[in-house]
């Protein structure tokens, strides 16, 4: 983290005239040489002053850019003429690999030079040599319907530069193969690793040492950030200037990663480490027989140890019932942890504590024995403090994951005033970009969320696209309430003429799996487009299929709110069941809103944080809809709130300016070309 000046002399260019930076962005500027066709945007090039001013003077700079403003370019160039050392932070993989293949090229033709830019990924993306030898040694190293991968992966280990899994194109996203040939933090044995030099982690930071720019996702920027403040250990280089792109998700990531999580998968792991340490043991040549007796005894423990994993965490199943619950800790044990309970958590412990004890009579491979029995120590710690669940300043969950997983959570209510401690006091130039960030025109809820200072300047960028012309937001005027047992059977009729109205083309958002499955089983077959929805495939493959078979219809849940991008026909008409407003049952969001009741008043947990939240998300939905300047289409709110509530102005009025109305006789003369008045608009 750049405390201090770690800039690259040879490349330094501070700003003597900042309106240099502007004229990147011209009509006959640089970005028009290196892009046919390239449309100054006025948006883009405010953006590219205000963030270079932002790195010349060592401020931080929060900006809504609307869809359209072509945001990555207005904050990479900058970035790059800055001289500084740089992390730009994004939540999807699509924005990364964009800023990546396409972005770094034409930064590369404007500056007139190859731009150092590196991609940074977790470490579980890269291949463990040393997990890559331990499974070629085992006699049975995969099962028969793995083979086939297996072979492509030791043929790919042989030429690969990076070892980066997504070099694997065939190989499935959830294979349990890729689980055994990578590792995480916990086990990895750094520098005492035999494979410490040709490690593809430790060459992917090294690579990253060097650039100008490292790219990394939300996930790994917070995990670094908690490393750091806990622990002292560095996954990413030191660096000067932070962007955050889509930075509307940072505080739900930011919460998760200064928490704390245990699960039964993370005691498999663990075990399944001592497992397979133990029979990489048994393989050394020449084993005298105090060692194979101290290695039986490490398999005798690990057993036990197993065994009463799984009937301590079943016990805890049981106890959550549903196999998808999640409850506070203390909702479902409101006197503490239940006597049983607290007995077989005991004898977990004590099963753990013999494996440790194994493992220490095991007198081989110290390093890695020694990090194993360090871990058996650390998940006790863990677990132990989830179960007793003593801070005001957390709220702890128990959760149930379909059939077999159940986690214990400690998620703290507020992150802001760790991220003053741990990011904001130490990194003084940054700047969080997003499409959206306001509510109502201002940035006063993302401002106190994240716990930025007073002095952080704001800025909001008028809309690139025509909205009152190219858009129609329509809220059905005769439906029941969201809540109703029949609000979907209801809604489907209106959903359906509007489907037909636009022959396709049409993308339905819904709140809920349950929403978008009653939906499709009642409106699939009722017309003659090619019909989706989203557990039918994998995302990019089905947002392909719908981009290319322009009539087509998709159902979709929360993971196609955002990040998504279909310019053109193929998307003309977007379909909102409900206004996104979180699960009330939550346990973070009523932690968070009763904490804001206690010091604001009743009520105040809704208006200052769970409106607030929709609202954003809703933009979010909003956008997927018009991405060019000649796309034209209809969004659709089946939700009679946004049109009757008393907050609905608070909505409307952080929404793009599209022509409102609640008839549909209004809608079908809009499309059909019969009404082309923009300045009529009903509430």
């Amino acid at each position: 983290m750049a405390c201090a000046a770690a800039t690259l002399p040879s490349t330094r260019r501070r700003m003597a005239d900042e309106t240099h930076w502007a004229r990147d962005f011209r009509e006959e500027g640089a970005l028009a040489t290196a892009l046919p066709g390239y449309e100054a945007r006025p948006q883009q090039r405010e953006m590219a002053e205000r963030v270079a001013a932002a790195l010349h003077h060592r401020t931080r700079l929060v900006i809504e850019a609307p869809t359209g403003t072509g945001k990555t370019l207005a904050y990479l160039l900058p970035v790059l003429r800055s001289g500084y050392r740089s992390v730009i932070s994004t939540a999807t993989k699509s924005l990364q690999e964009q800023l990546m293949r396409k972005d770094r090229a034409i930064a590369s033709h404007v500056l007139g030079r190859e731009v150092d830019m590196v991609l940074l990924k977790g470490r579980q993306n890269y291949l463990c040599l040393l997990r890559l030898e331990e499974t070629k040694a085992d006699p049975q190293p995969v099962g028969l319907h793995e083979r086939s991968d297996w072979d492509s992966v030791v043929a790919w280990s042989d030429r690969t530069e990076t070892g980066d899994r997504a070099e694997l194109a065939n190989l499935p996203e959830g294979s349990p193969l890729w689980g055994r040939l990578t590792v995480g933090a916990e086990a990895c044995l750094g520098s005492a690793c035999p494979h410490h030099d040709a490690c593809f982690v430790r060459r992917a930071r090294e690579r990253a040492q060097n650039a100008e720019v490292v790219i990394v996702n939300h996930h790994l920027f917070f995990a670094d950030l908690s490393l750091r403040g806990r622990l002292g250990v560095e996954l990413l280089p030191r660096y000067d200037a932070l962007v955050f792109d889509e930075a509307h998700h940072l505080e739900h990531i930011a919460a998760d990663f200064f928490g704390e999580e245990v699960s039964n998968w993370r005691y498999r792991d663990l075990l399944g480490d001592v497992e397979r340490f133990v029979a990489k043991c048994a393989q050394q040549p020449g084993m005298d027989l105090e060692a194979a007796e101290a290695a039986s005894l490490v398999l005798k423990e690990h057993r036990r140890a197993m065994e009463r994993s799984r009937t301590f965490f079943d016990a805890v199943a049981q106890a959550l019932g549903s196999a998808e619950a999640r409850v506070v800790r203390s909702a479902l044990w409101p006197e503490g942890l239940p006597e049983d309970l607290g007995g077989l958590f005991g004898d977990l412990c004590v099963a753990m504590a013999d494996v440790s004890s194994a493992l220490l009579a095991l007198n081989l491979h110290h390093e890695e024995r020694n990090r194993l029995r360090q871990r058996v120590g650390e998940l006790e710690v863990a677990l132990r403090s989830l179960l007793v669940g003593d801070s005001d300043d957390h709220v702890y969950e128990v959760e149930r994951r379909g059939e077999r997983g159940v986690f214990f959570r400690a998620r703290p209510v507020e992150v802001a005033a760790l991220l003053q401690q741990e990011l904001h006091a130490k990194v003084p130039s940054m700047v969080l970009a997003s499409a959206t960030l306001a509510v109502q025109g201002r940035f006063h809820f993302v401002l106190d969320r994240l716990g930025l200072p007073p002095d952080t300047e704001t800025c909001r960028l008028e809309p690139v696209f025509d909205y009152p012309t190219q858009a129609m937001l329509y809220v059905p005027s005769d439906l029941p309430q969201p809540n109703a047992p029949n609000f979907i059977d209801e809604a489907v009729a209106g959903m359906e003429a509007l489907v037909q109205l636009t022959e396709g083309r049409a993308l339905l958002l819904f709140t809920s799996y349950r929403n978008m499955r009653r939906a499709h089983a009642l409106l699939r077959g009722r017309w003659r487009w090619p019909t989706y929805h989203q557990e039918e495939g994998e995302k990019n493959a089905l947002l392909e299929r719908f981009r290319r078979e322009t009539s087509s219809v998709l159902f979709a849940t929360q993971s196609f709110w955002e990040g998504i991008d279909v310019p053109g026909e193929a998307l003309s008409l977007l379909i909102i069941d409900k206004l996104p407003f979180a699960s009330p049952q939550e346990p973070l969001l009523q932690a968070r809103s009763a904490r804001l009741d206690a010091k604001l008043g009743s009520g105040a947990g809704f208006r200052e944080y769970q409106l607030p939240q929709a609202i954003l998300a809703l933009k979010q939905g909003f956008g997927r809809l018009i991405r060019t300047r000649q796309d034209r289409g209809i969004v659709a709110v089946f939700d009679r709130r946004l049109a009757e509530a008393n907050y609905r102005g608070r909505f409307l009025t952080s929404l793009p300016p599209a022509r409102r109305t609640r008839d549909i006789d209004v809608v079908r003369a809009w499309w059909r070309g019969d009404d082309q008045d923009p300045s009529v608009e009903e509430s």
